[in-house]
């Protein structure tokens, strides 16, 4: 049983099970319409919360939040720094950092090895540092010896963005990486400003805005003259997606992150469809909302966005689909003009 559950956990949760076996079964039948990926993920987080079960990774997150904060940051924060690429840094972390997904345990297991892991009924959380530390480096070096299956690095280093949003995806080393990610990019440009974005509310171990807020401020602490100085000044924005779905609907997001894009896309008050073109950057992480959902999402933005899907793939029908391998390693930069 999950920590902090109440004995009507089990009951609970077979009922949910029972519900969406029942769901599933509809969507494969030709009379049921609307049988979307989107719609499919979309109901079943409907379905667990109507059965009280929320969030159900909420310790594992917690736990891997509280290790890669106190552990990891400043270690792979020094990396980015001393790097002679630090974009590069960055980017093979985020990588990296992508590899831990309660969405694809196996393929986790299959690079740093079972032993990392408490045990089955929790086998995504790390038993210490060392184990965390150990995993990712496991995970880095894979990343260094993968394919890519797009590698628009050089394209994206070209480029200097007014305004950036980077929608997170997991908890632990993936939103570490995103974290790292948004530091660089805001170093980068001057005048630039970044928002971490994430769900309002839990989706498998997604990580939710009130986990992002309290992993980022753990993390200022050890970076003052960067984190916290671009949170307070709005360099950094924290905001909801509105969203709560392991997959990314770009037409369904939520007013905080709308009304900061609207607010952001005007200078000293001047509209920008009527003045000079801000450049935009929208990065989508994981499998989920850059591989799953917004493959293609480059053909529909505007001519002064650009969209870098982030993700590495970590299972065969993500594999098969794009004509790749698993671990295979996606830097897809689009609609760069």
């Amino acid at each position: 049983m999950f920590h902090g559950e109440d004995e009507s956990f089990l009951e609970r949760y077979q009922e949910w099970e029972e519900e969406y076996d029942a769901f599933l079964s509809r969507v494969e039948s030709d009379a049921y319409e609307g049988g979307t990926l989107l719609n499919v993920v979309s109901e079943k987080e409907k379905l667990l919360r109507r059965y009280g079960l929320p969030d159900l990774f909420r310790a594992v997150k917690a736990a891997e939040n509280a290790l890669c904060s106190d552990v990891l940051f400043q270690s792979l924060r020094d990396d980015v720094d001393n790097s002679e690429d630090s974009l590069k840094a960055a980017i093979e972390i985020a990588l990296a950092g992508n590899l831990f997904d309660a969405g694809a345990a196996q393929a986790v297991q299959n690079v740093v090895g079972g032993n990392a892991f408490k045990g089955d009924s929790n086998k995504f959380a790390f038993k210490n540092s060392e184990d965390l530390q150990f995993a990712f480096e496991a995970s880095r070096k894979r990343v260094r010896n993968s394919e890519w299956l797009c590698d628009d690095l050089n394209e994206l280093r070209a480029n200097e963005y007014d305004r950036v949003c980077v929608f997170c995806d997991n908890a632990g080393a993936d939103v570490l990486g995103m974290t790292l990610l948004a530091r660089e990019l805001a170093k980068r440009t001057k005048g630039a400003k970044v928002a971490l974005v994430a769900n309002e509310s839990a989706a498998l171990n997604d990580v939710t805005i009130n986990e992002l807020e309290e992993f980022y401020r753990a993390c200022e602490e050890h970076d003052p003259d960067h984190l916290r100085l671009y949170r307070e000044n709005g360099k950094i924005a924290l905001l909801s997606s509105g969203q709560a779905s392991t997959l990314l609907n770009l037409n369904a997001t939520g007013k905080d992150i709308n009304d900061w894009v609207k607010r952001e896309d005007t200078v000293g008050g001047v509209d920008m469809e009527q003045g000079e073109k801000l450049r935009w950057l929208v990065v989508l992480d994981g499998m989920g909302r850059s591989l799953e959902s917004n493959w293609e999402c480059g053909k529909y933005v505007q001519p002064h966005v650009d969209v870098l899907n982030l993700a590495m793939v970590k299972s065969e029908i993500n594999a098969k689909r794009l004509g790749a391998n698993v671990y295979d390693c996606v830097c897809k930069l689009s609609n760069s003009r």
